[in-house]
């Protein structure tokens, strides 16, 4: 698995042959299928396993400097095979706004599988898209980061509303692309809250060092201390 990561993987629709049949092979084995969603004017690729309509389904949503490597994709075909699992390809750069074209494809996931809510997790610049679904969505539950872009303006707009979200946040010692102090302007915009839990992985570059420790680190399960989450803000 870890040298499909250097394939050259083109994230979007218009990927050619040799890009889509690496992908697969990497989603194959977890019996994840190919599926294009129009959201809006953007067309994404989508790597779906669907195991029960009435469930929450986690999402991946790839980060956009990963063409080389799809650390997301990765890392979704590393979920229990037990649950249902969506990875969604990254957009253009400068596409926009990101969060309204992946709230479209969530609404069409919905429309398609039933879902009861999604679990989000986002990697790189689209853990700011993350958490924006997190904070305008009322059917996503937990949200999850990795090597994320958390100090980008949308995400710190996002934290003032997401307190009581269980969220993880996971931050690489040696990232620097996005370094542990984007983490902590996320915190502070957010506050005291018990409902966030993060981590440092201290050998973890921005792509590399991830892979090898998901499994371990998928066991943290964003939680709020001392209970559930208290009453979500208005959705859209």
């Amino acid at each position: 698995m870890k040298r499909l990561a250097f394939l050259g993987l083109a994230l979007l629709a218009a990927c050619g042959p040799m890009e889509q049949e690496a992908a697969q092979r990497l989603a194959a084995p977890a019996f994840m299928l190919r599926h294009e969603i129009q959201a809006g004017p953007y067309t994404l690729t989508a790597y779906e396993r669907e195991r029960r309509a009435d469930t929450t389904a986690t999402v991946y949503i790839e980060g956009s400097t990963t063409a080389r490597n799809p650390v997301a994709l990765h890392l979704a075909a590393m979920e229990p095979t037990v649950g249902s699992v969506v990875w969604l390809s990254s957009l253009p750069e400068g596409a926009g706004p990101a969060h309204a074209v992946y709230s479209a494809a969530l609404d069409d996931l919905v429309r398609r599988y039933g879902f009861a809510g999604f679990e989000v997790v986002g990697y790189g610049t689209s853990a700011a898209v993350a958490a924006q679904l997190a904070a305008q969505r009322t059917d996503v539950v937990t949200l999850r980061t990795v090597a994320g872009a958390l100090d980008a303006p949308e995400a710190l707009t996002a934290a003032r509303t997401l307190s009581r979200m269980p969220q993880q946040h996971f931050i690489g010692g040696q990232d620097a692309t996005e370094p542990p102090a984007a983490l902590h302007f996320y915190l502070q915009a957010l506050g005291p809250t018990p409902c966030v839990r993060h981590a440092l992985v201290p050998e973890a570059t921005h792509e590399a060092g991830w892979v090898e420790r998901w499994p371990a680190l998928l066991a943290q399960a964003p939680t709020c201390a001392g209970g559930g989450a208290g009453p979500r803000p208005g959705g859209v």
